[in-house]
């Protein structure tokens, strides 16, 4: 269990110590799993700035048989760390446009989180752009940038991620600001 010392650190507001102590309560090391408050701690984590801890905590609802609430959830907590530039939540992301998780279905906005992931180094999201611009598959076919992507995947290893500031023109909920899409 974590020291007397780590957890003045978390109720202090020191995300890393918070996110310690989400990621304690998820140790195999427990005789049982503490997802409840694991969650708590991870999302606080995540609200005190460790962006990484919003996919922590989308991956402890996921892993409980998520309800459509819970699904929705896991989408807001990808939301939130694709915000803050967070490669991987970014790539996560796009998956829930792609399958409609906790959002309606939006191939549109899918590409275009692929896209920002991708350039921010996620090898997911370079390889699926790969082969979406190989096979033609919601996008005009174009070996060219199948091509780079491809290569940028390869080289995935060599690149260290990194995080870029994408300005969205919906908010973080998925909502378009304005006039919703249909043109009303």
């Amino acid at each position: 269990m974590w020291k007397y010392l780590e957890l003045l650190k978390a109720l202090a507001g020191d995300a890393k110590a918070q996110l310690f102590i989400a990621l304690d309560y998820m140790a195999p090391s427990h005789e049982h799993r503490y997802d409840a408050k694991a969650l708590y701690w991870a999302r606080r984590a995540g609200e005190s700035g460790e962006h990484r801890a919003y996919l922590l905590a989308a991956n402890i609802i996921a892993s409980n048989g998520p309800t459509a609430e819970g699904w929705r959830q896991i989408f807001e907590a990808y939301s939130a760390a694709a915000q803050a530039g967070d490669a991987d939540g970014q790539q996560a992301l796009a998956w829930c446009y792609e399958q409609g998780i906790g959002v309606f279905q939006n191939l549109e906005r899918e590409l275009h989180w692929l896209h920002i992931a991708a350039a921010n180094g996620s090898q997911v999201a370079q390889r699926a752009l790969a082969w979406r611009y190989a096979e033609g598959a919601g996008v005009n076919r174009d070996e060219g940038r199948s091509r780079f992507y491809r290569e940028m995947s390869q080289t995935h290893d060599k690149i260290k991620k990194r995080r870029v500031k994408i300005i969205v023109p919906y908010s973080a909920g998925g909502v378009p600001d304005g006039p919703d899409e249909s043109g009303g």
